[in-house]
C-alpha cells in the first residue's frame, strides 16, 4: 500500500522483496488450510471433503484476481491526495485487501482445532518446557498415521 500511494519510491528490490514476502506468506496461508482441512475433516466423506475443499479454494483463486480487476478498473481514474498519502485505485485494492485480512484474523479466533497441541503455559526460558510442547505438537500431527518404522522396512536379505 506504500508503493500504491506513493509514500515510498517505486524501485525494483521494494517489489521483488514485497513478492518474495507474498510468496512465503501465501504459501504458509495454504500449507495452515490443508492441514486445517485435513484436521477438522470427518474420517466418513473425507474424500468428499476434500475435493469440495480443492474446488472451493481453487475457485476462489482464479477468481479474485478477475473481480480484483473489474472493480480496479471500474474506478477508473481515481487520484486524490491528502497529507502526502495519494489515493489511487491501487491504494484502495491495498486498503480492501489489508481490511479483509485483518477481518480474517479477527474470524480466525473463533475455529477450533481439536487436535492442536496445547500452548498455555509454556516458559520460554525453561527449554525442557518448550522442547516437550514442540514434541507434543509433532507427535499430534496428522501425518503421524503415514509414518512408518524402520522395523517395518523390508530388508534385502537373501
Amino acid at each position: 500500500m506504500l508503493l500504491a500511494s506513493g509514500l515510498i519510491p517505486l524501485k525494483l528490490r521494494y517489489a521483488l522483496f514485497l513478492q518474495f514476502l507474498m510468496g512465503c506468506a501465501a504459501s504458509t496461508f495454504n500449507m495452515a488450510n490443508v492441514r486445517l482441512a485435513m484436521v477438522i475433516s470427518p474420517e466418513m466423506g473425507r474424500t468428499h471433503f476434500f475435493a469440495l475443499f480443492s474446488v472451493v479454494a481453487n475457485s476462489t483463486l482464479g477468481l479474485a484476481p478477475v473481480l480484483w480487476g473489474l472493480l480496479i478498473d471500474l474506478l477508473g481514474r481515481l487520484d486524490a491526495s491528502y497529507q502526502g498519502f495519494n489515493l489511487n485505485r491501487y491504494s484502495v485494492f491495498y486498503l480492501a485487501t489489508g481490511l479483509l485480512f485483518a477481518m480474517t484474523l479477527i474470524l480466525i479466533r473463533r475455529l477450533e482445532e481439536p487436535a492442536a497441541a496445547r500452548v498455555g503455559g509454556i516458559d520460554s526460558r525453561n527449554s525442557s518446557d518448550l522442547t516437550s510442547t514442540v514434541l507434543g505438537a509433532a507427535s499430534h500431527s496428522p501425518l503421524n498415521r503415514f509414518s512408518i518404522s524402520v522395523s517395518e522396512i523390508p530388508s534385502r536379505r537373501s
